[in-house]
């Protein structure tokens, strides 16, 4: 009887997870935008296909996001609600333009209110690919609102509301869904 575990029955969410801990920061993730960092993994593990990377990672309007984050995603309003995220989710932080919600800055949640993700010096964080705690980042405390605000290109020390949202990679097989 082996002992090892059965990793074939564990979750894309699960593999898209673990996956962000072994990339090189320093690598090839090292040239994309924070879009791009995790659609590169989510390419990576087999969640998108070649062709939905290349389209979506040069994507720049915000009827684009869409294929990731449809309407409906749930809202995350509390640190009670963000660690209720399953491992694995991506992480949207949205900000009104023009009366739309824009994708800011994206992210892959791991569970325990952290995240990956490349250039998160709007958030708090550094340029380079990195795991972040993000109740430490935010105005919350456990189970209060949680708010994160962003800071906008090429404005320093300017701060705007965002909401964060997620989108768990595990339902994308579900009709309508373009992800592929």
């Amino acid at each position: 009887m082996s002992l090892k575990p059965n990793y074939s029955s564990r979750s894309r969410s699960e593999k898209v997870a673990e996956e962000c801990a072994r990339i090189d920061g320093k690598g090839e993730i090292a040239r994309y935008s924070c879009w791009g960092a995790v659609l590169h993994v989510l390419y990576l593990k087999n969640v998108i296909s070649k062709p939905k990377f290349d389209s979506l990672n040069q994507a720049t309007e915000p009827s684009k996001f869409k294929d990731l984050f449809p309407e409906g995603c749930p809202l995350v309003r509390s640190s009670t609600e963000l660690l209720n995220v399953p491992r694995g989710s991506i992480l949207g932080f949205f900000k009104k333009r023009d009366g739309n919600d824009f994708l800011a800055h994206a992210m892959i949640y791991v569970g325990r209110g952290e995240a990956y993700g490349l250039n998160n010096g709007a958030i708090g964080g550094s340029g380079a690919w990195q795991k972040m705690r993000l109740t430490s980042n935010a105005t919350a405390i456990w189970g209060a609102p949680l708010s994160f605000s962003y800071e906008e290109v090429g404005r320093p020390g300017s701060r705007i509301p965002v909401e964060l949202r997620y989108r768990d990679i595990d339902d994308m097989n579900t009709p309508g869904c373009v992800i592929m």
